[in-house]
């Protein structure tokens, strides 16, 4: 997508001076645990029982139970809608398990389902991320900017793959400070998630702008919660990365 240069220049102030939404961060599989924790947080899924359990050992076999009590042929309208957060909260299941090969079959089933959910298109992203399949991730970010661009998560999520995917082909510093600063201006007024910052330094450092990065990435750390060790260990390797002026590249699941 493309910010104009004004807009750009506006956010860019803002981005070191707006108040900072404390909260923790993960590993590398932080993005795709994000959305996983952020739909169970803003959606009712009460009505799927044991399928929406947070244990994937409970979650797995009843979304399946669930499942092949109902055939997406037969129905239309809300039942493919059903349809696909089964398979959505089965994919997140395997996700969580670590298990991507499947979760990624089940985003798809989701995805052919119900193609309207913007989020079922955000979780699918960050799985194809995590496993390296950059192509279709951004794709998959896209359809979901596409159907929800008022959400300011899915800007950041496109920025961080730009600003740190591994292969060389799919990096664009340019574009991944652009996403960001987006993120950061969208959600201003709630307070910008510390999350997007840390971004905001990943991408400066991608365009070799590292007395940025440093300054934004220590401004990460502050913000982050008190007792989150391990989100403060993560935080400060990728500090320590810029400051020997070297840019962070997420790592890709095996």
């Amino acid at each position: 997508m493309r910010v104009s240069a004004l807009v750009v220049v506006f956010i860019t102030a803002l981005s070191v001076s707006e108040p900072v939404q404390a909260q923790t961060a993960g590993s590398e599989y932080a993005t795709l645990q994000l959305w996983v924790d952020g739909a169970r947080e803003g959606s009712d899924f009460s009505q799927y029982g044991r399928c929406a359990s947070d244990n994937p050992r409970v979650a797995i076999p009843a979304c399946t139970r669930q499942l092949a009590e109902q055939d997406s042929r037969r129905f239309s309208g809300n039942r493919r809608m059903e349809r696909a957060y089964r398979y959505t909260l089965r994919a997140n299941a395997y996700a969580k398990q670590g298990n991507l090969g499947r979760a990624l079959a089940d985003y798809r089933r989701a995805v052919v389902s119900d193609n309207d959910l913007y989020w079922i298109h955000a979780y699918r992203g960050d799985a194809l991320f995590v496993a390296g399949q950059f192509e279709d991730a951004l794709e998959s970010y896209d359809d979901a900017i596409e159907l929800a661009p008022e959400e300011s998560d899915l800007r950041a999520s496109r920025a961080r793959l730009l600003a740190s995917a591994a292969d060389d082909d799919f990096r664009d510093g340019t574009q991944a400070v652009a996403n960001a600063l987006e993120a950061i201006e969208m959600a201003r007024l709630s307070g910008t998630p510390v999350s997007y910052i840390d971004t905001l330094a990943m991408a400066r450092a991608e365009m070799g702008q590292f007395t940025n990065a440093i300054e934004l990435q220590r401004r990460a750390i502050a913000n982050l919660q008190a007792g989150d060790a391990e989100a403060r260990a993560e935080y400060q390797s990728r500090l320590n990365l810029y400051l020997a002026e070297t840019p962070y590249r997420a790592a890709v699941a095996e």
